[in-house]
């Protein structure tokens, strides 16, 4: 019994050695060796034209909120797309919108179609990116749409507890019925409730199903959609309106597979501030995951990485904001490395307003309430788009640049404004040393008010992402970036870069 267990022991301790020299021994896969990214990602400069699927156009079925695209061409040539819409009972017909070179077109589509439509948006140029925006007096968000179906959706950091609500959108515009069950993750295992087995979305239409009705009073559960027949495009719309801790709203898209590396650009903790990584396995054996926090400007000497174990089926929270050794200040980026596939992903909340700062460190969000979600990324790229950053005087939106490999990473970053590429004081080559990250300040000087495209290229592969922020409503947005497939080794700006 001893020989056995001391076996058994060893074999762990093996393990674990071996994924702590794994960790900076293997880069993330790169958009360009990867057939179907499982991230939103822009057609290649050899492909013809790009599809893209915006599937929440409201809270849910009974609660419309403002619907808004937003359709960024990094090309020097103008384009004409088609914007095709569909409500909960029919396709609504088709709209054309004109997007100039180097710039960002915004469609209003309350305004084209209706309050509460999908959207699936053709172009003729495939490096066009498309985002979404859900608007209300109170509270917002945005990510970028899906460029892909996929035969399981996985969503994480689900919510309906007191004063919350969680919509999960079906959107089905291909000619055939879909059908899909959807099955539950909580602390203390899976279910399959019986209203959310056998949904049929009809060709064509969008299906509103609110997880509240079968998952009730639930802090934090995960949802995995599974495709009985057809195809379908999955989105959650989360609101939180104050009373019970959060005020704000999470609109995610569904992930569509587990992989072994996660990568976020960005993150951070501090007074008033809630920081939480989320971890699901969606396999039949533990997992065993290493967490990487490394602040802003310290890559050369990180935390130690945080290990967490996650069973079967099961998911597994990682507080960082209780962390003694994740800075209260300033930002940092997260990395996983598990020795089987996972699902990851962050959430960010804010309660109050920010500590004092320290000097030449930049400070989050000057918000006192606030709440949003966001998966990480497995691919990196050396060129990405960011399709919607909100600007203005209002504003302290900002974009955040994380140096996943293993060299220094010349980093340009820029405003597509207008027509013009113009790129930011102090990043046309800019350097960032390996595992670093840097803050780029998209606003408020020089800027117009309303969102803008934003560029970057780097000479290795990268990860990016934006935060922007919604002072009216007092809430933010953390966005991934959308990588553009493109040759590495090169700043990788499309028309003139």
């Amino acid at each position: 019994m001893n020989a056995r267990r001391l076996l058994l022991t060893g074999g762990v301790v093996a393990v674990l050695v071996a994924l702590v020299a794994f960790w900076g021994g293997r880069p993330a896969p790169v958009v360009n060796d990867v057939d179907r990214p499982d991230v939103p990602t822009a057609g290649a400069r050899g492909e013809l034209s790009s599809t893209w699927f915006c599937a929440a156009g409201a809270l849910a079925a009974d609660q419309p909120a403002r619907h808004t695209l937003f359709l960024t061409n990094p090309t020097a040539r103008p384009t004409t797309v088609t914007l095709n819409g569909y409500s909960q009972t029919a396709r609504l017909g088709a709209k054309q919108v004109l997007v100039g070179p180097a710039s960002s077109a915004v469609a209003d589509v309350d305004e084209l179609f209706g309050a509460g439509t999908s959207v699936m948006v053709e172009s003729p140029v495939a490096p066009l990116t498309v985002a979404h925006r859900l608007q209300t007096p109170t509270y917002a968000d945005q990510t970028a749409c899906a460029t892909a179906t996929s035969g399981r959706w996985y969503f994480l950091s689900q919510a309906t507890v007191r004063g919350a609500t969680a919509t999960l959108v079906l959107f089905n515009p291909f000619s055939v019925d879909a059908g899909a069950d959807v099955r539950i993750g909580l602390d203390g295992g899976v279910r399959s409730p019986r209203a959310l087995n056998g949904i049929v979305v009809p060709a064509g239409q969008t299906r509103y199903v609110p997880l509240g009705e079968s998952v009730q009073r639930r802090e934090a559960f995960t949802a995995t959609v599974q495709m009985r027949s057809g195809r379908l495009v999955a989105e959650t719309v989360q609101t939180f309106d104050g009373s019970n801790g959060p005020r704000g709203m999470r609109l995610q898209l569904g992930v569509p597979a587990a992989r072994n590396y996660w990568s976020f650009a960005a993150g951070f903790t501090g007074p008033n501030a809630a920081e939480r990584v989320v971890l699901h396995n969606p396999g039949r054996s533990t997992v065993t995951a290493l967490v990487q926090v490394t602040p802003y400007g310290a890559a050369a000497s990180p935390p130690d990485p945080f290990q967490v174990e996650v069973p079967p089926l099961r998911f597994t929270t990682l507080d960082l904001s209780a962390e003694s050794r994740v800075p209260g200040v300033g930002y940092h980026a997260v990395d996983v490395q598990a020795d089987a596939p996972v699902v990851v992903a962050r959430t960010n909340t804010l309660s109050g307003p920010p500590g004092a700062g320290q000097d030449g460190v930049p400070a989050r969000p000057a918000l006192t309430r606030g709440t949003a979600v966001a998966t990480g990324t497995p691919v990196q790229a050396t060129d990405w788009l960011l399709p919607a950053v909100r600007t203005g005087p209002a504003q302290r939106s900002v974009v955040l640049v994380h140096n996943t490999s293993a060299g220094i990473a010349l980093v340009k970053v820029a405003l597509l404004v207008d027509g013009t590429r113009t790129v930011l004081p102090g990043f046309g080559r800019y350097e960032l040393a390996a595992g670093d990250s840097v803050l780029v300040p998209v606003g408020p000087t020089g800027v117009p008010d309303g969102s803008v495209g934003v560029q970057v290229g780097s000479s290795t592969p990268v990860v990016v992402e934006s935060l922007s922020t919604f002072f009216g409503t007092d809430d933010l947005s953390m966005d991934l970036g959308v990588p553009l497939p493109g040759g590495p080794g090169s700043l990788g700006l499309l028309a003139g870069g």
